[in-house]
């Protein structure tokens, strides 16, 4: 008999720890956070139902609900709907809703707003979009301060004084780790997304907390490269991540989404592709890849040699992973447009390029230099050329994948080289290698 109820009471005490008080029907309140949706309507729905989302729980997201994916209104709308149900939903503004906001109030920006979006809202102009839906941004407000997270969008500058009055930086900040203040911090973490990380990032980050405590919750739900195309809830109790696979599909492929807080930079130049298996792209550095680091051309590609090779090659585009907001430091303000950007990039190449049309026709830039191979589409027939391949390949798709691709996909040059080295590659490796 006293055996019988020590076994009633140690279950009696594991159901206390695991759901809260035994026989009592009140559940455990559990928080999640999700972070750029971007109009991927069906994955998030089906992650909602995935983690068991019910009304004792809380939902916190840290914006950019649309845009790149099909349906950013039906991603608000199910927002709505939730709220409306007795659903506790908390939502950031995210730099895409800021887009939308000043789109449609006209300020200074150079974004238009993608065709998928509109056609979510069935209208053509972004003046023709609801109000409701205005006014539900508008009231975004920029993080959430709990005991112990620090919830926002991109992150937090930590150079200011006051990181949370930096309203710019809190949803277009990156890179901004090694600036992290613990001590302004305390014990909380900070929780974010903006910037696409691959699956094994999220996951890798979410075991250092405390050597960074801070987690980058954007799996990059929309992008179908390799390692990306999930989207990610947190449960803030518990710390587990929850990964769905997108289910959405999205018409076009974004190779660029990192734009610098404005009034530091001009936006980038976000791209499209049209990507499919056969579609060849050559990625490309510069310094100490096509010019030695005295911005000179390396003398193996004067008269044409370079131009010929690549052009032997046949190549659809030629990205360039440099980043021109880095490199035109000096007067990238003035560089309104993509054709001016694309000119400057030539004038600094040109002693290799003879044919300034094909060149330019051919070029992408791509300016998140620190993220450059996280752009990259392995389902392309793709190629990649660049002094630091270790470095940034494997920072992007792993170890094993750069050792795979080494010397034939990637190419890790010489820098201090004339560049034979890499018109060798070219006509060996990419004119043969086929998907």
């Amino acid at each position: 008999m006293q055996s019988s109820y020590f076994k009633i009471l140690f279950h009696s005490r594991i159901l206390t720890i695991l759901y809260g008080t035994p026989f009592s029907n009140k559940k455990i309140m559990r928080r999640f956070a999700i972070s750029d949706i971007h109009g991927c309507a069906k994955t998030f729905k089906k992650l909602i139902r995935r983690i068991n989302f019910s009304q004792e729980d809380v939902l916190y997201l840290l914006g950019d609900y649309l845009d790149r994916g099909p349906d950013g209104k039906g991603v608000i709308d199910h927002i709505f709907e939730l709220q409306k149900n007795g659903f506790e939903v908390h939502c950031l503004r995210g730099n895409h809703e800021q887009y939308f906001l000043d789109a449609y109030y006209e300020t200074e920006s150079t974004y238009t707003i993608p065709q998928e979006t509109l056609t979510s809202f069935e209208v053509e102009n972004v003046k023709d979009v609801p109000k409701v839906y205005l006014d539900w941004m508008n009231r975004l407000p920029y993080f959430f301060d709990l005991e112990d997270y620090l919830l926002v969008h991109a992150g937090l500058n930590f150079k200011s004084d006051a990181p949370l009055e930096d309203e710019a930086a809190m949803i277009w900040i990156r890179h901004w780790y090694d600036d992290i203040d613990e001590e302004w911090l305390g014990n909380q973490i900070v929780v974010h997304g903006h910037t696409p990380y691959e699956k094994w990032e999220i996951k890798k980050n979410l075991h250092h907390l405390e050597d960074i405590p801070a987690i980058n919750i954007d799996a990059g739900c929309v992008f179908e490269s390799y390692g990306f195309g999930h989207l990610c809830a947190l449960n803030l109790g518990t710390k587990q991540l929850i990964f769905e696979d997108c289910m959405d599909v999205v018409s076009y492929r974004v190779k660029d989404v990192s734009h610098p807080v404005p009034n530091q930079a001009a936006p980038n130049d976000e791209f499209i592709l049209d990507a499919n298996p056969e579609t060849k792209i050559l990625y490309f550095d510069i310094d100490g890849t096509f010019l030695d680091y005295d911005d000179v051309p390396k003398t193996a590609f004067l008269n044409g040699q370079l131009e010929a090779s690549l052009k032997k090659a046949n190549f659809d585009y030629l990205a360039c992973v440099s980043g021109w907001v880095d490199i035109f430091a000096d007067k990238v303000m003035k560089l309104d447009s993509l054709e001016q950007r694309k000119t400057a990039m030539y004038q600094l190449l040109e002693p290799m390029f003879p044919d300034k049309n094909w060149f330019i026709e051919k070029l992408i830039l791509i300016s998140d230099t620190d993220a450059r191979c996280t752009y990259m589409d392995l389902k392309t027939d793709w190629f990649y050329v660049d002094n630091w391949a270790d470095k940034f390949f494997t920072a992007a798709h792993g170890e094993k994948l750069f050792k795979k691709h080494k010397g034939d996909r990637v190419l890790l040059c010489d820098h201090q080289g004339d560049g034979s080295d890499i018109l060798e590659w070219l006509n060996e490796k990419t004119i043969k290698y086929k998907n």
